[in-house]
């Protein structure tokens, strides 16, 4: 009796290599999305907490928004840009140490999508270990969670309370709609030169350098195609505002709610869009814009 051998010819392995080659091509994206999707939600819940802990924060301060900069003595003597002295009150110590005690969990401020935080970016620096563990990859909402414009002057995040140019934290009395206020958001990473990186810890709103009643503190503190914030790879239009969630970012309101928002539904109420210039950025309904206290 004769026996035949059973074998693949190289054709039929040739086929089977490209079938499952197929199939990983379609899955591996599918599977790339799911992960992202996971880590946009385990940021979300993040940006949740923030809120919850601004929320406390807020109640046992008699309703005032924390101090951007403070001369609290809790992260490496409270001290980056040098000294406080009568004359300059500058610190790098951030609102994140003020909702730290509401939350008690340093991986909040590290959204999961990022990758590497800056204690790793900034191996090898002169900051110190818990700075860098508390600076984190959220921005407040600097032109309107502060007074930043009187009229005549503007006020800087670079000073801390009570120098002369420090902005004054506002109350939550002086918000109008607290559900359809931006508190926090995504932030991108910045070049702070030397080596050194770091996400922005504040979000400018979309028409900063416009909007009669904010400053625009830096010339480019807007969204637009020619901000200072819309360098390198991160080209996106929205200045400091990181749509790193499949083409969005999640934010915080203050009312204590979070939601993931398209650059295009955060920007609602002006005529922004991709590739406009931010001279251009106007508010075009104040009832829908989400970035002022009325």
């Amino acid at each position: 009796m004769s026996r035949t051998r059973m074998a693949f010819t190289l054709i039929e392995l040739l086929v089977v290599i490209a079938i499952i080659a197929i199939l990983a091509a379609i899955l591996f994206p599918v599977f790339a999305q799911a992960r992202e999707k996971a880590r946009a939600t385990s940021c979300l819940s993040s940006t949740k907490q923030l809120g919850l802990a601004m929320m406390q924060y807020l109640s046992d301060y008699d309703g005032t928004v924390p101090p951007f900069r403070t001369l609290d003595p809790y992260v490496s003597g409270g001290l980056w840009w040098g000294t406080p002295t009568q004359t300059g009150f500058s610190t790098g110590t951030h609102w994140t140490v003020n909702l730290n005690p509401y939350m008690k969990a340093h991986q909040l401020y590290h959204c999961p999508s990022v990758g590497a935080s800056l204690l790793v970016q900034n191996a090898g620096k002169s900051y110190a270990s818990l700075y860098a563990v508390f600076w984190a990859e959220y921005g407040l909402n600097w032109d309107y969670l502060y007074r930043t414009y009187d009229g005549t002057r503007c006020y800087t995040p670079y000073y801390a309370l009570p120098h002369a140019q420090a902005a004054v934290p506002i109350s939550e009395a002086e918000i109008g709609s607290p559900a359809a206020m931006v508190m926090l958001a995504d932030t991108k990473l910045i070049d702070n030169g030397g080596g050194s990186w770091s996400f922005s810890n504040m979000v400018g709103s979309p028409a900063a350098i416009t909007a009669p009643d904010a400053c625009n503190t830096f010339a480019n503190n807007g969204w637009g195609q020619d901000t200072g914030w819309d360098g390198g790879g991160n080209k996106t239009s929205t200045g400091q505002f990181a749509p790193r969630h499949t083409g969005g970012g999640n934010v915080a309101f203050m009312d204590g709610h979070s939601k993931w928002l398209s650059p295009g539904a955060a920007a609602a109420g002006t005529n922004w869009r991709v590739g406009i210039s931010g001279a251009q950025v106007r508010i075009t309904d104040v009832n829908t814009y989400l970035w002022d206290r009325n």
